[in-house]
């Protein structure tokens, strides 16, 4: 196979072309990067309420129990889930309602639920350096899951 030939001066161009794009594409990764963070730490938070409202609506932690027990050993379970998963909240962030009311059709009895909401600042780690574009420094994500009671 023979080598390919380039005109003088091609070589120059190549490389120019390659270093005008370069920025490009490392800001599209960096971009891709940040928003599988972004919407990884969204996931935990949901699967983090979820976890919170179905201990929540468990008979055990219903009954027998005063509201200043029940209500910190759930928070307690869903940052637990949270950090393992590498997501820093604490039990502020926690916010656990056993009494939400559940709007029923007419002709039935009401029902109760209890809902769990997690709330999280994310900040930005990659794109940092782009708040001059416009690129928030943070969002705010929010988690919410909500369980009928069955007792």
């Amino acid at each position: 196979m023979r080598p390919t030939r380039h005109p003088a001066g091609q070589r120059g161009a190549m490389l120019l072309e390659l270093a005008l794009v370069l920025p490009f594409l490392i800001l599209i990764l960096l971009l891709v990067l940040e928003c599988t963070q972004l919407v990884r730490t969204h996931v935990v938070l949901n699967n983090a309420a979820r976890e919170g409202a179905r201990l929540s609506v468990v008979k055990e932690n219903q009954e027998d129990l005063p509201d200043k027990v029940r209500t910190p050993a759930i928070k307690d379970q869903v940052v637990a889930y949270a950090s393992q998963n590498h997501v820093p909240i604490t039990a502020d962030d926690v916010t656990v309602n056993q009494a939400v009311s559940v709007p029923m059709p007419a002709g039935y009895g009401a029902m109760t639920a209890s809902q769990v909401t997690v709330t999280y600042t994310y900040t930005l780690n990659y794109l940092k350096a782009f708040t001059w574009l416009g690129v928030p420094g943070s969002y705010a994500l929010q988690g919410s899951a909500e369980f009928r009671n069955f007792y």
